[in-house]
């Protein structure tokens, strides 16, 4: 094989490449680029009818280099050895990369419609409806490299962060078709331009959307910070938030301010609490500061019937303590063994002494502030803040604030602080609300309804800080209609998918 001149396989390399290294510097004018870049060279291997192992390699090619931080995650968190932790990264690499397999065989149908043809649709909506429904275990998409194009990625409080993709890849088809088909009439018809209408009228709506200033009811909320102890055990090392150095450091704090929400985050206190509390001033089991200093921290918990969870609680006022918010989403092999009710074996292959329950519904805390401001607190843990539903959810119940607590110690001091940020400040975008990242070592983060980093703290440092956050009440068009766009655009491409497959196409194969 003729490596230089075997276009696909370059176009392959350049796809995976391209998207892999975005994902090494997220949130940046670089990450934009080099998404729309990769976009572009998959248009371009499905429009020369490349083989399905050239979609595969890209995908390989992407997860190796923008993921490759999991490999560490799973040692470190799930504590499997080196070799056990390699073979779960290949895996993680191989089957994410299964979702690549799948355009290239829808394309072969709808490229014999001359009608998508004509609007840059055939490689957009083969690939689009693939990614929006395909399971993830890192769930990342194409949309999420425009976090910076801030024109482009506000859109979403509108279609969802998905239904970016298939804008990124109209555009980049479209651009594809002009460039390099449009002179082909017996292949290609010349391209409409529809898709530069429509995406002109998202940048401009975009711009509106980020001009648009509101004055909004502000609470106090006071994010905190302290780095965990790390010790060896058994040759691992086992990350311990310490408990007392976060009650130090937000006593002396709170002295000089007279009100405000503390947050701490995933974990915190880790000794087994029961979820019915009650109150902590006769029932010891949480920290309580005072009438005008609600608590939000990370605990585990257990019920009557010997679940365990990991949990978020709320000391309110009087020192009552609601029933706790119970994590939904766990991490496979860090917080639950896939199949260990089948395989009971698979609990051998790591150290890890016990694993979590599911919690089943969202919650909200409820508490009036200083000023009367009724502040409605949805809290989620370190996963969930990349799961769009939970956040909807939390919207539609009334929340007016969003909180994530995560231990992101595990990821080290690598890409994935900001990779993890970065995914989460869509979830402000989508529902219009401020969301609140609280970490033990970074990156503890707040994020404006735009999507916008406000402000952060060092990483691997004590450090607490308070801020008037907004509190927003209004909804937005996505967070009233959620996905409905997108599973209209996948019932289409269906319908169009199957009307097409007994069809001889108008086009015959290009040579």
């Amino acid at each position: 094989m003729n490596i230089i001149n075997n276009k696909n396989l370059i176009y392959s390399i350049l796809s995976g490449t391209f998207i892999g290294i975005a994902w090494l510097f997220p949130n940046t004018i670089y990450c934009a680029i080099l998404g729309f870049l990769s976009a572009i060279y998959f248009v371009l291997l499905l429009k020369n009818d490349a083989k399905v192992f050239y979609f595969f390699l890209s995908g390989l090619i992407l997860n190796s280099i923008g993921f490759y931080w999991l490999y560490f995650t799973i040692h470190d968190f799930g504590q499997f050895s080196t070799p056990l932790s390699l073979i779960g990264f290949l895996l993680f690499a191989i089957l994410s990369s299964i979702q690549f397999l799948f355009p290239p065989l829808i394309y072969k149908v709808l490229k014999k419609s001359s009608v998508l043809s004509c609007i840059s649709l055939q490689a957009t909506l083969s690939f689009v409806v693939i990614e929006s429904f395909f399971p993830k275990f890192f769930p990342w998409s194409f949309a999420h490299t425009t976090l910076f194009f801030k024109s482009l990625s506000l859109n979403a409080s509108i279609f969802g962060t998905q239904f970016l993709s298939f804008f990124i890849f109209w555009i980049c088809e479209f651009f594809v078709d002009f460039t390099f088909f449009s002179s082909n009439k017996r292949l290609y018809k010349r391209p409409s331009f529809i898709p530069i209408i429509v995406f002109t009228i998202l940048l401009i709506n975009g711009n509106c959307i980020n001009q648009k200033k509101y004055d909004y009811k502000k609470t106090k909320v006071t994010v905190v910070q302290a780095v965990p102890t790390t010790e060896l055990v058994e040759g691992m090392q086992i990350i311990k938030a310490d408990v007392y150095k976060y009650y130090n450091l937000t006593k002396d704090y709170i002295k000089n301010i007279d009100s405000s929400l503390i947050i701490w985050p995933e974990s915190v206190i880790t000794n087994l609490i029961p979820e019915n509390v009650g109150n902590v001033k006769t029932n010891f089991k949480l920290p309580y500061f005072g009438n005008n200093y609600p608590l939000i921290t990370g605990a585990l918990s257990y019920n009557d019937n010997q679940q365990v969870f990991n949990s978020i609680f709320f000391v309110g006022k009087d020192a009552q303590v609601p029933f706790p918010y119970h994590k939904q989403v766990l991490i496979p092999f860090g917080e639950y063994i896939p199949l260990v009710d089948y395989f009971p074996f698979l609990k051998k292959l790591t150290k890890l002494e016990g694993f979590f329950d599911r919690g089943t519904r969202t919650r909200i805390f409820t508490y009036s502030d200083k000023n009367n401001y009724l502040v409605k607190v949805s809290p989620f843990i370190c996963y969930e803040e990349l799961v769009p539903r939970l956040t909807l959810e939390a919207v539609k119940k009334g929340a007016n604030l969003l909180v994530g607590v995560s231990n992101d110690g595990w990821f080290g001091k690598g890409v994935a602080l900001n990779q993890h940020n970065m995914i989460s400040s869509f979830r402000a975008i989508e529902t219009n609300r401020f969301l609140i990242r609280s970490t033990h070592t970074g990156l503890t983060s707040i994020i404006d309804n735009k999507g916008n980093l406000v402000d952060s703290f060092p990483i691997y440092q004590d450090f607490i800080k308070s801020y008037d956050i907004p509190l927003i009440e209004n909804q937005t068009i996505y967070s009233k209609f959620k996905d409905i766009l997108l599973i209209l655009l996948n019932i289409s491409t269906f319908l169009i998918f199957l009307i097409n497959f007994f069809k001889k196409s108008e086009y015959p194969n290009k040579k």
